[in-house]
């Protein structure tokens, strides 16, 4: 996802959308927000298990080292296992599950949204429409 800048404000303001939309669908959601080495951004719903951190992490990870989502990792490897046996990465730290959604700043890797709780497409879904969300309120404040 392209954006125009990233501050740990505007990685509030995007998880903050995630959160609402989340709320008004009922849904219960793990949310981690990343500026390239640092989370500026974790919530975790009451009722959720304590393995979604770890799930947020380790989609984090992925876009962080392939710097693609989640969902179209997955599509390329098509399974974790890839992951370990191909790229040589601990399953434990990575996973190409669906949800993990990058942050592009001049074709630069700044920043990670990574949900987690829902279904994986859901999890990538709500992301997306959070971010774009986040974008078109921004640019009508301009």
């Amino acid at each position: 996802m392209k954006i125009d800048k990233f501050s740990n404000r505007i990685a509030f303001e995007i998880g903050k959308k995630v959160i609402e939309l989340a709320l008004s669908r009922d849904q219960k959601i793990g949310l981690l927000i990343e500026r390239l080495n640092h989370p500026v951004m974790f919530y975790m719903m009451d009722g959720l298990s304590k393995d979604k951190v770890n799930w947020l992490y380790r989609k984090s990870n992925a876009v962080k080292h392939f710097e693609m989502s989640t969902k179209d990792l997955q599509e390329k490897i098509k399974e974790d296992m890839v992951l370990s046996s191909k790229y040589g990465l601990d399953l434990s730290d990575y996973t190409c599950v669906p949800g993990g959604l990058p942050l592009f700043l001049d074709d630069n890797l700044i920043g990670v949204i990574s949900v987690t709780g829902l279904s994986p497409d859901e999890d990538h879904a709500l992301a997306v429409e959070a971010f774009n969300a986040y974008k078109k309120e921004a640019e009508n404040d301009l």
